[in-house]
């Protein structure tokens, strides 16, 4: 198997302070290398919160402090001036400067380009863009022009200037492609302006869309994060959860969830999870066995029926709390078929979440707790002396049917729900990087 690229992420970063900004992306793009088998380094500036790197960094990530510490200038209002004269150290004395711009960009080829020549793959983030960065710019350029082996990846997080007519170097830098190197915008919006802002092709701006840790935005249990992987729970439309007890077949109505996930899933992409509990005796597993042979008859697919009690004896008897509450919040769909209940908190927990709930019209106490605000399909009932029996019409199948293509349309018609689940599916990392980033790190299109 050939080796993983070497990669780089280059930062002037002195810490890696908390809040909304670089940093977590950053961090989401080294836990994504990390996650997939890659070993990344961050370099940082030589000055540097000890602290906060310790802290923050994620463990295993190879930290280098070898960009030489500078202090940030704003060169904005001087990119129309043919020279820069401003001190290395970003201060003045005496309203003099100490040194020039061209010192600053030979202190950091000096300090980066020999440890940057073991690498294959650099990112980089708002660096060749931000006219703060113009001095950094420059060196990268110079770097890159040297060594033509060593590819790069610009990510732009800002939004794109209009290319002036009139440029001078060091100015100019903002705005020219750089050589063996492709540009990230986050949206496909911006990626025309960009090639306009950089006078390239368009096909050298990629998109890579920046990332949610749904591990750590959930604080998921580690049983969370495991059954999410190893059944790809994030990669679906409909996700139907159902946290329930499995030895009454017939008064839980358990064979009902699947029979409409298999007719949603001949729509859409659905999947079935039951948090089971219960589930240690053979009256249990029998129900196991009976509800995927009803997955079989109705064209689910085995792997898109998931029981936690499989994930290993000890959740036999039931999950964690937390692991029900993950489910449900990364889940989209309740289906409660009970012929008889007194209550549900599995139905309120699973509303908590913001859950799509279809509850059983011929339980009166569905239509007391939940009132308007659930769908309601006909299960049957059996309670205080009364039994409701359904007859479907032509049969269970094209009822079921006509009910999944009604509730795929309530779904595309609620906004928040089709959102959520956007972002779940396409804003992870697993997805990201598999799609958009990896493709990149392997060299797919070269600009140069």
């Amino acid at each position: 198997m050939d080796a993983k690229p070497r990669v780089a992420i280059l930062t002037t970063f002195m810490g890696l302070p908390s809040g909304y900004g670089l940093v977590p992306v950053v961090l989401n793009q080294l836990r994504m290398l990390q996650e997939n088998g890659y070993n990344p380094h961050l370099f940082t500036q030589e000055r540097y919160n000890k602290k906060e790197l310790e802290e923050k960094l994620p463990e295993g990530v190879v930290h280098k402090p070898l960009v030489p510490f500078m202090h940030l200038v704003e060169y904005g209002p001087m990119m129309e001036r043919q020279k820069f004269d401003v001190p290395a150290e970003g201060v003045l004395e005496g309203g003099k400067a100490k040194t020039n711009f061209d010192a600053q960009v030979k202190r950091l080829v000096d300090g980066l380009e020999a440890p940057l020549s073991e690498y294959d793959v650099v990112i980089t983030h708002d660096i060749v863009f931000q006219t703060w960065f113009v001095v950094h710019n420059a060196a990268i350029l110079e770097i890159a022009k040297k060594n033509t082996d060593l590819r790069w990846i610009h990510w732009l997080h800002s939004g794109p200037s209009p290319r002036p007519a009139n440029m001078v170097y060091p100015g100019s830098l903002r705005f020219c492609g750089m050589p063996n190197s492709v540009y990230v915008s986050p949206n496909e919006s911006m990626t025309s302006k960009f090639a306009e802002m950089y006078n390239i092709p368009k096909k050298w701006i990629k998109v890579v869309y920046n990332t949610i840790d749904i591990n750590k935005f959930y604080d998921l249990h580690p049983l969370s994060i495991e059954l999410i992987k190893k059944h790809q729970l994030l990669d679906c439309d409909i996700l139907c959860v159902w946290a329930t007890r499995i030895d009454h077949y017939r008064g839980k109505g358990l064979a009902w969830p699947v029979r409409f996930v298999a007719q949603l899933n001949k729509i859409v992409e659905a999947k079935m999870l039951f948090c089971n509990s219960w589930s240690r005796g053979e009256n249990a597993k029998n129900n196991m066995r009976l509800m995927r042979r009803q997955a079989d008859e109705w064209g689910l697919p085995q792997d898109y029926l998931i029981f936690t009690s499989e994930m290993g004896s000890e959740w036999e008897n039931g999950v964690p709390q937390k692991v029900v509450r993950d489910m449900y919040w990364i889940g989209n769909l309740f289906i409660m078929p009970s012929i008889s209940e007194t209550f549900s908190l599995a139905m309120a927990e699973a509303a908590a979440c913001k859950n799509f709930l279809v509850l059983n019209e011929d339980l009166t106490v569905f239509h007391e707790l939940a009132g308007d605000d659930a769908e309601y399909v006909g299960f049957g009932a059996h309670w205080g002396g009364q039994r409701i029996e359904r007859d479907y019409k032509p049969n269970a199948e094209q009822f079921l049917m006509d009910r999944a293509r009604e509730l795929v349309e309530k779904f595309r018609a609620t906004k928040p729900l089709q959102m959520h689940r956007k972002v779940l599916r396409r804003f992870n990392r697993e997805w990201v990087f598999k799609n958009q980033l990896e493709p990149l790190i392997l060299g797919e299109n070269r600009s140069g």
